[in-house]
């Protein structure tokens, strides 16, 4: 592909795992970019808190899911979702169906907000294997994509065909008190087409045996994910190419508990996934400009629950330099939605059109202003404007500062958006949606401080959430039944400190700590005043990485010390804070392969809560990859 020159904006030097808050976004420079299907990158665009995961931090890490790559980021934490159960990443005290999760840009659909008990069946979607990497905004990011963008985005990039053709092949064990616990394995090929086209191809099998209690029910879910990914890229010109990506994948899942009688009950879960995509990239003017669609789809029976997931995105995005102070990004996304529960006879669609438009005008060479606005047409709901401004400035000195306010919005999902949705719990139990409910909204504001230097750097994000219109369930009696039914009942607040610091003391040394102080306020209700459930309040991680030149092997060590929470919103239950220990190392093995072993949870810190394990506690893991 012909380069081209692009107008971007520094950034100061990584953060958290590799890249955080962009404070000295200020400076414009001119960079060669090759125009691919990355080129529209909105983390790179975003003018607030950013982190990257790359490849190699999770190699070095042995992160065996999505979710464990994220663990170590400040802000993020990972609770326990849906029937059968699933971490799923909680950023800034919000729940993790508000935050929008992406694969190479790509909407997935939003199964946690159109299921009954927010399950977190979206990041399976992709093995760590295939990983490029992981984009994680914090706070919303509207102006960029839209709805769903409330707690932040997490962007998984995929692995691409490059220049030469390549061959990977990956393994893991993991063993837990002996016994095998789980097992991955993957292998994927990916090479140039002739001088204008290229192919990739990648295959991968995940397991997860299941840890139960002493009286027969699971404390983790036994999981078995397989998942094939291929795309073709093709160069029809030096500025025009297309790309076509399928993703298939299935899992397979159970969980036993008590019963609502006596005994116990196992709850069998089989989901089969597909997104297919197709983007043409060109030039118009000075403008990037990227067309695609999108179709994804979800078929998932949960226990006798037989639900159907499909979501199909149209969109248009352009980004380019207006003259020598303004980087423009514009986009238009329609989506369609629809649910149909087939066991209930429930089917209900919505159709979406969202315009997001965002200007970062360089002031000074070293000062930015970056204005944003979405405007989301809803076919239920009224339209929704979600403004965003951001000031960055950033000083030769390394100095940098940053200070912004953003709104955003989710609209319900389908079966919580109609009374047409009733589901009887047993003769005296029902659950229904509401014809009356409206979409939750955010506004946060944002400010921060920076300081880089040759070999550290560090920084300090002070946030505040203002939610209205969060969705739960208020029950009430019709008659002998009790009547569950979601409502417009709660306003929260969440706010509080992210603090990061990367000390690079050598060539081949760095240390990392992140500290994340977390407040959070339910403002309405009979719970007014307390805590929102699965909210720590003192989040604190360490990463420690050496590598010996001589013999290329790579020690990591990772401490996470978990505050104290709660586990509902009346605060009755209470769990204690907990702290974890991962060692690792990594050692090239010959021209081609590595192998890492690792020790997770070192001192076999156990704690469960609600019949669920939220640590399990010691597990001992053996990874292989090779590359050809």
């Amino acid at each position: 592909m012909q380069l081209r020159p692009t107008l971007t904006l520094a950034s100061t030097l990584p953060l958290g795992l590799v890249l955080s808050t962009s404070l000295h976004a200020a400076d414009v420079v001119l960079e060669p970019q090759i125009v691919t299907g990355q080129m529209i990158s909105g983390a790179e665009r975003h003018p607030g808190t950013v982190d990257r995961v790359t490849a190699e931090d999770i190699a070095r890490s042995g992160a065996a899911s999505v979710q464990e790559v994220l663990q170590n980021l400040p802000g993020v934490y990972l609770q326990k979702a849906g029937n059968v159960s699933q971490d799923a990443p909680s950023i800034r005290g919000f729940s993790a169906e508000q935050t929008l999760v992406l694969i190479d840009g790509k909407r997935v659909p939003n199964t946690d907000r159109n299921l009954s008990f927010q399950p977190a069946y979206r990041y399976n979607w992709v093995p760590v294997s295939q990983i490029e990497r992981v984009e994680v905004i914090r706070g919303p990011a509207a102006s960029l994509y839209g709805a769903d963008a409330m707690a932040g985005v997490i962007n998984i990039v995929t692995q691409k065909a490059g220049k030469e053709w390549v061959t990977s092949v990956n393994g893991s064990l993991g063993l837990r008190d002996g016994d095998h616990q789980n097992d991955s394995a993957s292998a994927s090929i990916g090479g140039p087409l002739g001088s204008r086209g290229d192919f990739n191809l990648a295959v991968s099998e995940r397991n997860a045996d299941p840890i139960f209690a002493d009286d027969g029910t699971t404390r983790t879910s036994e999981l078995e994910s397989r998942t094939l990914q291929t795309g073709v890229g093709v160069a029809l010109s030096d500025t025009d190419r297309v790309e076509v990506d399928l993703l298939l994948g299935r899992d397979e899942a159970s969980e036993t508990g008590p019963a609502h009688g006596a005994g116990l009950r196992t709850t069998e879960l089989e989901q089969d996934r597909r997104l297919l995509s197709t983007s043409y990239l060109t030039w118009l003017g000075d403008f990037d400009l990227q067309l695609s669609a999108t179709q994804g789809r979800t078929d998932l029976l949960e226990g006798r629950s037989d639900w159907e997931v499909d979501e199909d995105d149209y969109e248009m995005s352009l980004e380019g330099r207006v003259g020598e102070r303004h980087w423009l990004s514009a986009g238009v996304l329609h989506r369609r939605e629809s649910v149909a529960r087939n066991d209930k006879d429930f089917d209900d669609a919505v159709d979406a059109t969202t315009l997001t438009f965002q200007d970062r005008i360089s002031l000074t060479p070293n000062q930015a202003l970056t204005l944003g606005v979405a405007y989301d047409s809803h076919s239920r709901y009224d339209d929704e404007v979600s403004p965003s401004i951001y000031w960055n400035w950033g000083g030769m000195t390394g100095l940098g500062f940053k200070a912004g306010y953003g709104e955003s919005y989710m609209a319900p999902g389908l079966t919580k958006a109609t009374s047409d949705y009733l589901i009887p719990a047993g003769p005296t139990r029902r659950y229904e949606g509401n014809d009356d409910l409206a979409p939750e909204t955010n506004a946060t504001f944002e400010l921060g401080a920076s300081y880089s230097q040759p070999r550290w750097d560090t920084s300090i994000t002070l946030f505040h959430n203002r939610i209205d219109d969060l969705i739960a369930i208020n029950e009430f009696q019709d008659g002998p039944v009790t009547v569950a039914q979601y409502q417009n009942v709660n306003e929260a607040v969440t706010q509080g400190v992210e603090a990061e610091f990367d000390l690079r003391t050598g060539e081949h040394s760095r240390l990392r700590f992140n500290y994340t102080w977390l407040d959070s306020e339910n403002r309405s209700g009979s719970d007014r005043g307390n805590a929102l459930a699965d909210t720590p309040e003192h989040l604190f991680k360490v990463v420690a990485e050496h590598t010996l030149p001589d013999f290329g092997s790579t020690f990591y060590g990772a401490w996470r010390y978990t505050g104290s929470q709660y586990a509902d919103l009346a605060n009755s239950d209470k769990i204690d804070a907990w702290h974890v220990v991962d060692l690792g190392i990594s050692q090239p093995v010959g021209e081609y392969a590595n192998l890492r072993l690792g020790l997770n949870n070192v001192f076999d810190e156990v704690v469960e809560s609600g019949g669920e394990f939220l640590e399990p506690g010691r597990e001992l893991s053996l990874r292989v990859s090779a590359d050809f």
